[in-house]
C-alpha cells in the first residue's frame, strides 16, 4: 500500500474519541502532516496523543482544546517538551516565554473562580452592633453527586397568586385626586434621584438546615466598600474526574451575590419583653440561646440574595488566565451575564496605577465582574 505523503492536515474534532484511540495508525501516513485537530473529544490521557503525534516530525499546529486532558496543569508544558516543532497550540501562537515556565509537581486539575470586583452596590444600613458582609456563591451542579444536592427555592421568584392579588387591588383602587398628583410626582422624582434600590430590606432567607447542606462554592466574606474585591476560589473535583470538570465548561453556571448580617462572637441575645419572646417563637430557624454567651459560634441574623444571574461557559484557551463575564442589575441585561474578550482584572477603577488606558467610569448600578479559569502552567 502506497503512503500518502501529501497529507498535511488531519481533522478529527468532535467525534467522541476517547483515550483508547490508536489514532488510526497515523505514523504510517503522516510524515508531512502540519495540522492536527482533535479538539472537543473525550481524550483523558495526554500520553495517548503524545505517543502518536511525536511521529509527526513536521507538525506545527495541534488543537486539543475541549478534551478532558486539556484541563491538566501540565497540558501546555508536556506538549511543548515533546514536540519541539510546535508553533501553534489550540490556535494560539507559542512564544519563547511559554517554553520556559516551570511545572508545579503534584498539582491536580482545578477550576478557579475569580470575582474581580463588585461595584455600584449601595451601602448597607448603619449597624454598629453587628457585622455585615458580602460574598459570592457559585454552583457547579455537575460536581455534586445527585444524592447530595439539595435545591433551594428561588427567592427571586414572585408568588403568582400574591402578585395577582396585588395587581387586582391596584386596578380596583381609586385614582388619585388631581390635587395629589403633584405631590405624588415629586415623591417619585425624589426616589429616582436617590436611585437606591432596597436590596437589604428583602425578607430574610437564612435557613440553617439548607445552609448545612449548601453545595454552592463560596468566596471569602468581605465588608462593604465602593469596590469589593475577593481572593480566587479553587474548586476541586473530589475524585479528580476530568470529564466532569470539562463538562462544567459546557454548562450554565449560576452565581449569586449574598448579604449577611451576623452577630459578633460572644454576643448575647437578650429577649426584650413579651414582644421579643413572641418574635423568637416565630423565628424557628434561629437556635435558642437561653440568654447565654454563644462563644465563637456564628449567629446569622439575616441573609439576603442581593442578585442572581448565570454564565454560559465555554473552554478557556491555555494562554488566558480566565474567561471573564460581567453582569449589571439593568433590564437590558437580564439574568445572563455577558462574556467579554480580554481580562476584566486589568481594569483600574481607582486610578491608583499608571496606565495608558483611561480610568473606566464607575457604574451607577450594581455590577459584578467575574471569571473562570484553570490552574495550568
Amino acid at each position: 500500500m502506497r503512503t500518502n505523503n501529501s497529507l498535511n492536515s488531519f481533522m478529527i474534532a468532535i467525534n467522541k474519541l476517547n483515550s483508547a484511540l490508536h489514532l488510526l495508525g497515523l505514523d504510517q501516513n503522516t510524515k508531512g502532516i502540519l495540522n492536527f485537530d482533535s479538539s472537543d473529544n473525550d481524550i483523558c490521557r495526554l500520553e495517548t496523543v503524545l505517543d502518536a503525534v511525536k511521529q509527526m516530525k513536521s507538525i506545527k499546529n495541534i488543537s486539543l482544546e475541549g478534551n478532558p486532558c486539556w484541563l491538566l496543569p501540565q497540558y501546555k508544558i508536556e506538549l511543548l517538551k515533546h514536540i519541539s516543532s510546535l508553533a501553534y497550540l489550540d490556535g494560539t501562537e507559542i512564544l519563547e516565554t511559554d517554553k520556559t515556565e516551570n511545572l508545579e509537581e503534584n498539582s491536580n486539575a482545578n477550576i478557579i473562580f475569580y470575582c474581580h470586583r463588585i461595584l455600584g452596590l449601595p451601602e448597607p444600613p448603619k449597624d454598629t452592633k453587628n457585622v455585615q458582609t458580602i460574598h459570592l456563591e457559585v454552583n457547579f451542579p455537575l460536581l455534586v453527586p445527585p444524592q447530595d444536592y439539595i435545591d433551594q427555592p428561588d427567592t427571586n421568584q414572585v408568588d403568582t397568586q400574591v402578585q395577582d392579588k396585588v395587581e387586582t387591588k391596584e386596578i380596583n383602587d381609586k385614582k388619585p385626586r388631581k390635587k395629589d398628583k403633584d405631590k405624588a410626582s415629586k415623591t417619585e422624582s425624589n426616589k429616582k434621584k436617590k436611585g437606591n434600590k432596597k436590596y437589604y430590606s428583602a425578607p430574610d432567607e437564612y435557613n440553617p438546615k439548607f445552609e448545612e447542606h449548601n453545595k454552592w462554592f463560596k468566596t471569602e466574606t468581605m465588608p462593604w466598600s465602593k469596590i469589593i474585591e475577593f481572593p480566587p476560589v479553587y474548586i476541586e473535583e473530589p475524585e479528580n474526574n476530568l470529564v466532569s470538570l470539562r463538562n462544567c465548561f459546557r454548562s450554565l453556571v449560576p452565581v449569586r451575590i449574598i448579604y449577611k448580617k451576623i452577630a459578633p462572637p460572644g454576643s448575647k441575645l437578650k429577649p426584650k419583653g413579651k414582644a421579643s419572646k413572641t418574635k423568637e417563637k416565630k423565628r424557628t430557624d434561629v437556635p435558642e440561646q437561653d440568654n447565654e454567651e454563644v462563644g465563637d459560634a456564628e449567629i446569622v441574623l439575616k441573609r439576603v440574595t442581593l442578585a442572581s444571574f448565570y454564565c454560559e461557559l465555554k473552554t478557556v484557551n491555555w494562554s488566558d488566565t480566565s474567561l471573564d463575564f460581567y453582569w449589571a442589575d439593568h433590564p437590558d441585561i437580564g439574568n445572563k451575564a455577558i462574556m467579554v474578550n480580554g481580562s476584566l482584572k486589568t481594569l483600574d477603577y481607582s486610578g491608583a496605577t499608571e496606565s495608558v488606558i483611561p480610568k473606566p467610569a464607575y457604574p451607577k448600578t450594581l455590577t459584578c465582574q467575574i471569571g473562570f479559569g484553570l490552574n495550568r502552567n
